[in-house]
């Protein structure tokens, strides 16, 4: 079954690993940042290599403030969270790079 090509891909995967820092279950945490920072990567990768030949396409990241705010009780979501920010900062800027480098002719 083939449906066609990829215009649009949104990541909004995550885990919920809550408590405090001197309780966490490292396993845990290894699969709350194996989700949202590794599966955002491979899901980035996979779409931008179907995305960039076609010259279009969106990849939508989603991140949650805990990332950025530090809210009690959620490290290792926040931690886990906080690498799609940083990822839609270095997907924008290498999108803007490749553009700039297009013929426009």
């Amino acid at each position: 079954l083939h449906l066609g090509e990829i215009d649009v891909v949104i990541y909004n995967a995550s885990t919920r690993t809550r408590g405090p820092i001197t309780e966490l279950n490292p396993e845990d945490v290894r699969q709350a940042l194996e989700v949202s920072a590794f599966g955002g990567f491979l899901v980035i990768q996979q779409a931008a290599r179907r995305m960039t030949p076609r010259g279009l396409g969106a990849i939508l990241l989603t991140g949650a403030s805990a990332s950025v705010k530090g809210f009690a009780l959620s490290a290792g979501f926040a931690m886990a969270s906080l690498p799609c920010a940083a990822s839609r900062k270095v997907l924008r800027a290498n999108w803007d790079r490749r553009e700039s480098t297009l013929p426009t002719s």
